[in-house]
Formats: structure tokens, sequence, C-alpha cells
């Protein structure tokens, strides 16, 4: 008896494994497996918008407990007038009415950057702890942008803070940091002008400034410091929402020089 086995036209091996009109499973399999699936929708239709963003959440959490390699990603978008950006959130806040602010049509978080699944800020921050995943799972995008002329986004001081001390950042702090900034520059500028007029005044003068009628040097303004701008009791601070971020209107500016 010949050791071959037994083959079929063109010389393919038959399969040992039954074959339901070429499937490899019966029908039942199939009706159990669509059954499955309708009961889940149903089941989620029964569930309140909350409840699913924190199931889809939590999955997406499961997702990156089991890939180290996965990362987030939050990115600046081209500006468009009319068009929102897409979201594969199940419950879209931004499509709802809520928080449709400027700054969410330009900005989104890359979850997936083979299949390219993103999320609007607003929507992801209910389903995942953003500010414990930054920064090591949650980052600043600083690829160079063809929009931008193939150049990096330029993030402002408040989102590399945001970034750097995970959400633990008082936005208020940091705004009144700004606001002396602009104070002592307008006060620089002042003095720089008086300065140079001192300087024409008393480019002939013989005699030690201040002395004999001759005014003296004019003082330059105290430099600014820059003050702690993270929340009370360090990493136990009370943690800031991105989204107070991403709407705040001093998050494009940099750091001062």
């Amino acid at each position: 008896m010949s050791n071959r086995s037994c083959r079929g036209p063109r010389g393919r091996e038959r399969s040992t494994s039954p074959l339901w009109g070429g499937n490899r499973y019966p029908p039942e399999y199939y009706i159990d497996q669509i059954e499955s699936m309708e009961a889940e929708e149903e089941r989620r239709d029964h569930l309140a918008p909350q409840e699913k963003m924190a199931e889809d959440g939590a999955q997406l959490q499961r997702q990156l407990d089991q890939d180290p390699t996965m990362t987030l990603l939050l990115q600046r978008c081209q500006q468009t007038r009319y068009s929102l950006l897409p979201c594969d959130a199940s419950e879209c806040l931004i499509e709802q009415g809520r928080n449709r602010q400027t700054a969410t049509f330009r900005h989104r978080i890359l979850v997936d950057v083979a299949f390219g699944d993103s999320y609007h800020v607003p929507c992801l921050e209910a389903m995942l702890d953003l500010p414990r995943l930054a920064p090591s799972r949650f980052m600043l995008d600083t690829k160079p942008y063809r929009w931008n002329h193939n150049a990096p986004w330029r993030w402002g001081f408040m989102f590399q803070k945001w970034f750097e001390y995970s959400g633990r950042v008082d936005l208020t702090k940091i705004a009144t940091y700004f606001e002396e900034m602009d104070a002592y520059l307008k006060e620089r500028d002042d003095w720089s002008t008086r300065y140079i007029e001192w300087q024409f005044a008393h480019g002939e003068c013989k005699t030690d400034c201040g002395a004999s009628g001759c005014s003296p040097e004019p003082p330059s303004p105290p430099e600014r410091p820059v003050r702690d701008y993270t929340t009370e009791d360090g990493n136990d601070g009370k943690v800031c929402p991105l989204s107070d971020v991403l709407n705040h209107t001093d998050s494009w500016r940099p750091m001062m020089p």
C-alpha cells in the first residue's frame, strides 16, 4: 500500500477536517456568533453614554497594559474653518454639542498610529486617566508637519509643563508669570530708551556720574524670576485637565526670554 497521502485534483492534499459548504465551522457556530453580537449591541444600547465611555476606556487601558510600545500622541492639526476632526469615540462629546471650543477643531489624540485611531481631547479624557500616562505613554507630537512648512509645531509653555509634570500644573500661576514678564519687558524697553538718552547726554562727561549735578546711570529693572508653577503638595497635588490647557488663552505662549 502506498505511503503517500491521498490527494485530490492536481495533487492537492485532502483536508482531514470536515467542511460545511467550504466553511471550516458548522452553521451553528456562525449563528452563535451573530446572536452574541446582537446581544452585545442590545446590551450597549441600554447603557448610558457615560457607561459606554467607561467601558471603552477600560478596554483601551487593557490594550495599553498589554502592549508596552503603544503610545498616545497629542497632535496639532491644520486649522479648518468648518470641518470637525474625526473621532473614534462611541459617544463623541463634541458631536453632542458640548465642549465645542475652537481649539477642539485643531487638536486630536492619536492612539493607534498604524490604524489612525484618534479622539478629541475631551472624549479621551472621559475614557482614560491622561495625566497618569504622561509623559512616558502620552506625549506631544514633535514630528514635522507638511502644513507647517515641514517644521515641528512649537508647543506652548503650558503644554510642555503639563506633560512634564503629569498634569500637576497651576495655570493661574503660569498666567500670572506671563503678566509679570509682560510688565518687565515693558519696563525694560522704557529703561533701554532712558539709558540710551543718558549715554548721549553723558558721553563727554569727565566726572563721576551722580556727582556735580551729573545724573546717575538709570538702574535697570529687576528681572522676574520663574516661580513655581506646579500645584501644591508636589506629586499629590491637584491635576489640571488637559482640556483646560487646550482652551486657555495663554496656552500658545512660549517660555519668556
